[in-house]
Order: structure tokens, then C-alpha cells, then sequence
């Protein structure tokens, strides 16, 4: 069951003054987009009041065409991730869509489609999205699970309209090959015991971010990201 949780926990300044978050453990990376260059393989540095969280800028994705699925990714290559092999480790970021699900089209799904850890013998892939459905009450939190495939967040029931900033946040054991928890505004959600995706594969030390918006039919999904975080050592 989900419990509430108070915030901010810690107050840490990432990117700049003007850009903070509530978070936990040791900052390892982080993005508020204020260089106002593009760093993913996809979407735009957007500087619309409407859509910007802090600061000046956020990452725009936008899904368009002819359907019945469009899908816009948005992928960054961090660095070397040694530093992950024997910690806890956090992902939290801050996403933004404004048009939900109806018979006519909208926003099928928006979220983080991977942070994926390769440690030198295993990939391994840890998301978390948002679900659309028909209705704003059939909308749901999905994780990735170890079939790879997206599965509903245990009691994970969505509150919050469309329009606005919500703060999600995953935390993981790259150890165990599980997660711990996923946040969702002022909810936690207990992921412990629950694996994350992990196969075999003899890469280097990398990590990977990509967000992702998919749209249904010819209607236009937007999808908006800004001050994300990564920890190492969290509690």
C-alpha cells in the first residue's frame, strides 16, 4: 500500500540556484536543461513559460502523425557507471504532459522508458511510465519488470491531473537486481523484492537514460522533462 511521504527530504541544488529538488542519497548527475543545449537524441530545449518547471528551459518530446501508435524517444548516454556496482541507486525527474487519453486519441503513455545499467556482464533496464486510459481514472503507474515488459505499480492508482508537473522517482539495488521503491508526488510505493529486467551481455560500463512519449491516432502527444537527478548511496 501506499504511504505518504514528506518533502522535501533534503534540499539539494542541482544545475544551477534556480534549480532545486527534494531528494536523497549522493548526486552523481544531473540535467535542468539551463545550458539551453539539446544533450538526447530527440525532442527540443522548450522555453514556454507554461511548460518550464524551474529556471528557463525544459526538455520538450513531442509524438505526432498518422498513427494508429506514434512514439518519440528521447535518449542520452550518461558515462561509465562503476560507481553503481555496490550501491543503492536513484532516478528522479520531473514530467509534464497536457492532453490524456479520449476515444479520439492523446497520450497512450509518457515516462522513462529505461535507465538502463550495463556492469560489464549484465544489462539491466529499470522504467517507470504513466499509463492512459479512456478516462482519467483508468490511468495507471507501470514499472518494467524482469519479462520486460511494463506491469501495473502494486496499489499504484494515479492521482493528478494532466497540465502539471508531477515528481517521479525510482530506486533500485543493481545488486540484487531489484527494486526498492517508486515515488509518485508525495506517494511512495514499496517495489522491494520485485526484479528488474536483467540479461547477459558482455558491453562495457555504460548507463542510459530515455524518455518517451507514444501517441494514439493522428493527435499530438506532448510530454515535457526537466531537473532530473541521479544518486548513488541512497538509504
Amino acid at each position: 500500500m501506499p504511504y505518504d511521504i514528506a518533502l522535501p527530504q533534503k534540499r539539494i541544488e542541482v544545475i544551477s540556484p534556480n534549480k532545486i529538488s527534494a531528494t536523497q542519497g549522493k548526486v552523481w548527475w544531473q540535467e535542468g536543461f539551463e545550458s539551453n543545449v539539446l544533450k538526447f537524441s530527440a525532442g527540443a530545449i522548450a522555453n514556454t513559460a507554461t511548460f518550464i518547471r524551474t529556471g528557463a528551459y525544459a526538455l520538450s518530446v513531442t509524438s505526432a502523425g498518422a498513427g494508429p501508435w506514434i512514439t518519440a524517444p528521447a535518449t542520452k548516454v550518461i558515462g561509465l557507471t562503476e560507481a553503481f556496482t555496490n550501491t543503492k541507486v536513484g532516478v528522479e525527474f520531473y514530467m509534464l504532459t497536457t492532453k490524456v487519453t479520449t476515444a479520439a486519441g492523446g497520450v497512450a503513455s509518457a515516462g522513462l522508458d529505461y535507465f538502463k545499467i550495463v556492469d560489464g556482464t549484465t544489462e539491466n533496464r529499470i522504467g517507470v511510465q504513466i499509463l492512459f486510459g479512456a478516462a482519467a481514472a483508468d490511468a495507471k503507474l507501470q514499472y518494467v519488470d524482469s519479462a520486460n515488459a511494463w506491469a501495473d505499480v502494486p496499489g499504484g492508482s494515479l492521482i493528478g491531473a494532466d497540465g502539471y508537473y508531477h515528481r517521479i522517482k525510482i530506486v533500485c539495488n543493481p545488486v540484487t537486481k531489484e527494486y526498492l521503491y517508486i515515488e509518485y508526488d508525495n506517494k511512495r510505493y514499496d517495489m522491494a523484492g520485485i526484479a528488474f529486467r536483467s540479461v547477459a551481455a558482455l558491453l562495457s560500463y555504460q548507463t542510459y537514460l530515455k524518455f518517451e512519449v507514444t501517441g494514439i491516432d493522428a493527435t499530438t502527444a506532448d510530454m515535457w522533462i526537466d531537473d532530473i537527478t541521479i544518486t548513488t548511496d541512497e538509504p
